[in-house]
């Protein structure tokens, strides 16, 4: 596993961190530091062949990824200090944070004086996280005080408007309300039951029986992700209290998309936004609306790259890590 614990934070997490195994016209100031931030769940396991396989493709890359505070899965189930939801606000601090010290390491031990590449990419609410992220003068002042400039954007099936309105989030969202708010508590003393007491003893039948359910091999990073979430009640109580919280938080915030336009304008940020044609975290409405948006107020078009296609699901980790790569990378 590449998932390694990191103690340098308040909030209990963990890292992946790829080095470049090629340097650039032997110039490590072109070498790009690629930032990576999940969606809900937030456990890396699930990315972990994605990024294997995009360091593969392209061994130039310096890549970090962060998961959600509060999903530190290097530690043991017994261990875990964490007993509470975090809100997309601490989300936000966590992965500020992390990067903040992670660049200002990366400045004082390789001596770089040009500004070196950063490119940070996300998946579903990771975007909604990355774009408030980036307006905030903490992060701007790091990028400038550590010899960075950001390059390119990139958002994966993008959960950053209305995602109450799309299938998977009306659901949550008449089961939040059934259950009083209570859903992320229920499902979580559920799961303890299910895979920490009924199958404890049974790993093979457990782990056959998730691989089964997700249609993918025992041996997948996202079978072995799935397992870890399953087995511990805490990480399912932060999931889906995270996810609660996505209901009411993710909705109409255009001023919010109009800052993130400008700012991307104004600093000649590159921006690529990637859609799957059929999403249950997505409404088709709410996605044209954006790329039409996009479309409207990105002043350089030719920065603006938007894609639809219908050949990879929302969750594109189960099966569909190297095509990603491949096709998009």
């Amino acid at each position: 596993m590449l998932v390694k614990s990191y103690s340098e934070s308040k909030y209990p997490t963990s890292i992946i961190h790829i080095e470049a195994e090629k340097l650039i016209e032997n110039d490590p100031s072109l070498n790009p530091l690629f930032i990576w931030i999940p969606g809900n769940p937030g456990i890396l396991q699930y990315y972990q062949q994605f990024l294997c396989s995009l360091h593969k493709k392209h061994p130039h890359w310096e890549i970090l990824a962060i998961p959600h505070a509060g999903m530190d899965t290097s530690l043991p189930v017994y261990r875990h200090p964490n007993d509470r939801i975090y809100h997309l606000n601490e989300q936000i601090e966590h992965k500020i944070e992390v990067i903040t010290t992670f660049l200002t390491k990366a400045n004082s031990s390789d001596g770089i004086m040009k500004k070196r590449p950063l490119v940070i990419m996300g998946h579903s609410v990771g975007t909604y996280m990355i774009q408030r992220m980036v307006l905030t003068k903490e992060f701007q002042d790091t990028i400038l005080h550590n010899s960075f400039y950001l390059k390119k954007i990139g958002f994966i099936t993008p959960t950053i408007i209305d995602i109450n309105l799309s299938s998977k989030g009306i659901l949550i969202s008449h089961g939040l309300q059934l259950t009083h708010g209570y859903l992320p508590y229920i499902l979580s003393y559920l799961s303890y039951f299910v895979f920490s007491l009924i199958l404890k003893y049974f790993d093979n039948i457990r782990r056959r029986l998730i691989a089964y359910i997700m249609g993918c091999q025992m041996t997948d990073f996202a079978a072995i992700g799935t397992e870890i979430l399953l087995t511990n009640s805490v990480l399912v109580k932060q999931s889906l209290g995270l996810a609660s919280i996505e209901m009411q938080e993710i909705r109409k915030n255009w001023d919010v998309q109009k800052q993130f336009v400008e700012n991307c304008n104004h600093n000649d940020i590159q921006l690529w936004l990637l859609f799957c044609e059929t999403d249950h975290w997505v409404n088709n409405v709410t996605r044209t609306d954006l790329i039409k948006f996009y479309q409207s107020n990105y002043k350089d078009i030719s920065r603006l790259q938007i894609e639809v296609s219908s050949e990879f699901p929302h969750s594109f980790v189960v099966n569909h890590s190297d095509w990603v790569v491949e096709r998009f990378f």
